[in-house]
């Protein structure tokens, strides 16, 4: 069915191959080749508008979209640099209240399953970007070593996290850092699985307004300042 609405998508055909590339095949489903054809078009419109400024990934688990980014970056010219935010064999954030309802993980055995799935390793992702000079990790919790890139300006910010604090940290730390027309995209919005993706989102927006937000009927949304 998906191939009669992308029958020539050069989107679709990187999503593919990257998500070949780092063994991810068994996350592959509808919903997030329309959230990734989503992030794909808003970043290749942000690098038409732009290519100094750089670009942000908080939460990169294996390295899918980190990948897939970043070769839209090279096929579009990219200058700036590509800053990746990840504990990798830490996984998730702990769970919070915030993070808690009748449709999430459930008792502490099951979100520590939860939190534990999302590990990755470091040294498997830094491989698998290699060929990408302009890319940089910074391993932690977030917002830990945000501050090493606090003089920075963005164009495009990828959050990626699913908890409620990291989504907030994040937001409350790039959005004044980001340049007038630039791109936040919210991967984890409306997703059942972490409602406190949403509520971090929606409380952010209560006290900021940027030029336009949208969300996804099937899961993420994108704030453009």
């Amino acid at each position: 069915m998906v191939d009669n609405f992308w029958p020539d998508s050069g989107n679709m055909k990187l999503y593919e191959e990257t998500i070949q590339f780092v063994g991810g095949k068994e996350t592959d489903n509808l919903s997030k080749k329309m959230r990734f054809e989503i992030m794909m078009q808003l970043l290749e419109k942000t690098l038409q508008n732009n290519t100094e400024f750089d670009v942000v990934e908080c939460g990169c688990w294996n390295g899918h979209s980190t990948r897939t980014s970043a070769t839209l970056m090279q096929q579009n010219g990219f200058t700036g640099k590509f800053h990746v935010f990840d504990s990798f064999e830490g996984g998730l954030s702990e769970f919070t209240e915030r993070d808690r309802d009748e449709k999430s993980a459930g008792n502490e055995s099951q979100e520590n399953d939860v939190r534990a799935y999302f590990e990755s390793s470091f040294d498997a992702v830094k491989e698998r970007l290699k060929e990408f000079n302009f890319v940089h990790f910074y391993k932690g919790w977030i917002p830990d070593r945000f501050d090493e890139v606090a003089d920075r300006k963005f164009s495009f910010v990828n959050i990626d996290v699913d908890m409620y604090d990291p989504i907030m940290d994040s937001l409350k730390f790039f959005y004044p850092r980001l340049v007038d027309g630039g791109c936040i995209y919210l991967d984890d919005y409306n997703y059942a699985g972490f409602p406190g993706a949403k509520r971090a989102v929606d409380d952010f927006m209560k006290e900021n307004k940027p030029t336009f937000f949208l969300r996804m009927p099937f899961g993420s949304a994108f704030i453009i300042k």
